[in-house]
């Protein structure tokens, strides 16, 4: 016989089902993977860890240093794939500018393998180290000026001393990594330091690294001699500064109901009464921002020089234009060089350092893309005009134009 208890927790039961907002087993919040969530220490991020060696290709360098410029979008032909037929599609996309001017080779690492994994056994420097390269080094202007005096002096006076300490490497080391710096006054940035990293050399025996590395010292290392035009990069940079944020902004946990006590953007319930501490899986309000993040499998969609005032020039739009759109890119200024636009975005603010590695795990099937229009208009609002003479052409019949002109 239905009785009325039986009545009442059918109608909890219905009640459970209708109430979707209340789950009884849920997915936590935010993932652990990122721990600990903290500021970075440098403004410089770092590789660490580079392809994996395939000697029977030919030694080449595996990252390069860029700074990010801006963002704008581009229009292209994209092949969908499907299972039984291939079309192709017209898409609109973001890319994001990366100012990457030549580098210049410094120095040699030479690696060896212990049982504490890989450590720097042998350091070769150049003959001559330029002086941004210096500054990174030393803080202080004497020692600046210093710097590297006795191994420059040391360098001329014995001739045969650079083969001596390259004959070491080539016994010795398993792993060789070319020190290389940025220049600075090729960039609109006002900084003097260039910065340095280590790049491995993958490819070939450890002689034919050695050769390799040697023969890029004091000479500059252009990108498109690293990378080319739809490849698969990785891109390593360091991420927007947000501050000291809520746990709702930081690990995204649910918004209480309106009628909770002392806020709603918090967590619920911290922990259990005993053990009577918080476990580091709690989210819990911090620092956000300005993390060490690295983003796989970025495809390359272009690589030119700004020196050539006509590289946005499609088949459709035969407009002569440069990357530069008008006014320049927002916070950074004009590009000199050479640059590299990428698909989709890049961690990271406008100056700041952005690593280019070769992937690790590049996609078996990317689909690359055709480009068809480049956008050059004004990055200070929704510009207009790509060139300055569409500009000057639109407003050539205003009279407060003439008067100005």
């Amino acid at each position: 016989m239905f009785s009325f208890n039986s009545f009442l927790s059918f109608r909890c039961w219905k009640c459970l089902q209708q109430m979707a907002h209340r789950n009884y087993s849920k997915h936590r919040k935010g993932s652990l993977a990122f721990l600990p969530k903290q500021r970075c220490k440098f403004s410089r991020p770092h590789i660490k860890t580079f392809p994996a060696d395939d000697r029977t290709q030919a030694p080449h360098l595996t990252g390069f240093i860029s700074y990010k410029a801006g963002c704008t979008h581009v229009m292209g032909l994209v092949e969908a794939r499907s299972t039984d037929k291939k079309t192709i599609k017209q898409v609109v996309r973001n890319a994001t500018i990366l100012d990457a001017p030549a580098m210049i080779g410094a120095g040699i690492a030479g690696y060896v393998q212990t049982p504490k994994g890989l450590q720097q056994a042998y350091t070769v420097w150049a003959a001559h180290v330029a002086d941004s390269a210096k500054r990174r080094f030393y803080k202080k202007a004497p020692e600046q000026i210093t710097a590297f005096a006795k191994h420059e002096t040391a360098m001329k006076q014995n001739a045969g001393q650079l083969n001596e300490e390259l004959a070491k490497l080539k016994q010795n080391c398993c792993v060789i990594r070319l020190i290389a710096h940025t220049q600075p006054e090729l960039t609109p940035l006002e900084a003097k330091k260039a910065q340095i990293m280590e790049i491995q050399i993958n490819g070939g025996d450890i002689a034919k690294k050695v050769d390799f590395a040697a023969s890029m010292l004091e000479k500059p290392i252009e990108v498109k001699s690293v990378f080319k035009v739809g490849e698969q990069i990785d891109t390593i940079s360091i991420t927007r500064g947000r501050g000291f944020e809520g746990v709702t902004y930081r690990w995204n946990v649910t918004k209480l109901p309106r009628k909770t006590r002392r806020g709603s953007r918090k967590v619920a319930c911290i922990g259990s009464w005993h053990p009577a501490n918080i476990q580091y899986t709690c989210g819990r309000a911090g620092q956000m921002g300005y993390f060490h993040r690295t983003e796989a499998n970025k495809l390359i969609v272009m690589i030119d020089t700004a020196k050539n005032p006509i590289c946005c020039k499609t088949e459709m739009d035969t407009t002569e234009k440069g990357i530069n759109p008008l006014g320049g890119w927002v916070n950074y200024g004009q590009i000199k060089g050479d640059f590299v636009m990428i698909a989709g975005s890049c961690p990271g603010t406008k100056k700041r350092t952005v690593i280019l590695r070769q992937a690790l795990l590049p996609h078996r099937n990317q689909r690359g893309i055709k480009l068809q229009w480049i956008c050059t208009s004004s990055k200070m609002g929704h510009g207009m005009f790509e060139t300055a003479q569409d500009k000057k052409q639109f407003f050539a019949q205003s009279k407060k134009y003439k008067t100005t002109q």
